[in-house]
């Protein structure tokens, strides 16, 4: 489950990655205000499948909201804001993976990473 979490950090690469969560962006924003709100956000992830902890989502909307306006705007989710720190989310996704936080990963935290749920 943790695989999943880091590749919601990721910035998306190609056009088709882009096209596909500029989609989801447009789906998910309910009120049509050009940015996703915690709960949006919480509600599209669910959508997709993916099992997260609120703590996790949490922590991964604080990761992609770059302003810290409360919201994620597309080029926050696409990874495109100017101000997006790429050690913040590499520290983040140590977080993540670190589930007993004890500042290491182990084998076992390591292995949690395959995508064994799909």
């Amino acid at each position: 489950m943790a695989g999943a979490n880091v590749l919601l950090l990721r910035k998306a690469e190609d056009k088709r990655q882009r096209d596909a969560l500029r989609r989801a962006f447009k789906k998910a924003d309910v009120n049509q205000d050009k940015r996703l709100s915690f709960t949006e956000y919480c509600n599209i992830v669910k959508k997709v499948g993916l099992r997260l902890s609120e703590e996790d989502l949490k922590e991964i909307m604080a990761a992609k909201d770059v302003n810290k306006d409360g919201y994620i705007s597309i080029a926050e989710l696409l990874g495109e804001a100017l101000e997006e720190d790429p050690n913040k989310k590499a520290e983040l996704a140590f977080d993540i993976i670190d589930k007993d936080k004890d500042g290491f990963i182990s084998k076992q935290e390591f292995l949690q990473l395959s995508v064994q749920d799909y």
